[in-house]
């Protein structure tokens, strides 16, 4: 995870969701991926690091400014750290305010790269969790998760896709906020004739006026299947 033009930080990449059998053999060397982009970085993989090491994934650190919004998964994956310690420690490495978000279990990933992104000026875009028309759960959810930001962020924006009737509503929306992001592009997943395609891309446009007529939609229903989107799949760096 980058956290400075030239500061680079390698966690252990162990997930709970690699764990199944069918990954067996297969899970990525992050350290040899990190050596092979010719990118040096702080080692805070565990039994590899000189201090304790700790366990994260990319999509559960999303920068927002002076902060970092992550789901409490983190905690679950280092049991041996104090929560307190851990923030501490984060904060520390990430030089930014440590967020913390509810963790919904149904998911398996416990990440934030589907919940929001950074807006700029302390405003924060967030995207409408689940169904919350239609789920008791995620609306209780979508509450949370904006209880738990409102202190930290002057303004919420809403990814709001209530316009979709329920039963023609796309079970992908979560994604539209996992977009590909540079200087001068945004490349916003798009899912076959879906309606909230080009709610997602009017939002954006809204919320990030100086890359409108930059903004570009590209069918990513197969890469969703996978269980991530353009954020996932992709590394930008400084």
């Amino acid at each position: 995870i980058q956290v400075g033009e030239y500061d680079k930080i390698l966690f252990g990449y162990d997930p709970d969701y690699l764990k199944f059998k069918k990954y067996d053999g297969k899970l990525p060397d992050n350290f040899q991926a990190t050596f092979d982009t010719g990118h040096d970085a702080l080692d805070m993989r565990k039994n590899n690091a000189i201090h304790e090491g700790i366990v994260l994934d990319g999509g559960n650190a999303v920068r927002c400014g002076n902060k970092v919004v992550m789901t409490n998964k983190v905690f679950d994956e280092n049991p041996e750290w104090t929560q307190k310690k851990l923030v501490n420690k984060l904060e520390e490495l990430f030089k930014a305010e440590v967020v913390l978000l509810q963790w919904d279990k149904r998911e398996i990933y416990g990440h934030t790269d589907g919940i929001l992104r950074y807006a700029g000026n302390n405003n924060v875009i967030v995207n409408t969790y689940g169904f919350p028309e239609a789920d008791s759960t995620d609306r209780w959810m979508n509450e949370r998760i904006h209880k738990l930001l409102k202190p930290y962020f002057d303004e919420i924006l809403p990814m709001d896709y209530s316009s979709v009737k329920i039963d023609e509503a796309c079970d992908c929306r979560w994604a539209y906020v996992n977009w590909l992001q540079l200087d001068d592009l945004i490349i916003l997943p798009s899912f076959g004739k879906a309606k909230e395609n080009e709610i997602a891309k009017s939002l954006v446009e809204q919320y990030l006026p100086e890359y409108k007529g930059h903004i570009y939609m590209v069918e990513a229903t197969e890469l969703v299947k996978t269980g991530g989107g353009f954020n996932c799949s992709t590394w930008t760096v400084l």
